[in-house]
């Protein structure tokens, strides 16, 4: 899979930054409540 940032990088991503940022596996399935929750924060906010 080619990354997003792919071309503005000279040299390799390290692997720990590779393995923090690799995500995407339970992200696919998480989108939706993290939506949901930005939602209700911005709410809150906006009743406070």
């Amino acid at each position: 899979m080619k990354k997003l940032w792919s071309g503005g990088f000279k040299e390799k991503t390290e692997k720990v930054v590779e393995d923090f940022t690799s995500s995407i596996s339970f992200d696919v399935r998480l989108w939706k409540y993290d939506i949901e929750g930005s939602i209700a924060h911005v709410s809150m906010l906006a009743n406070i």
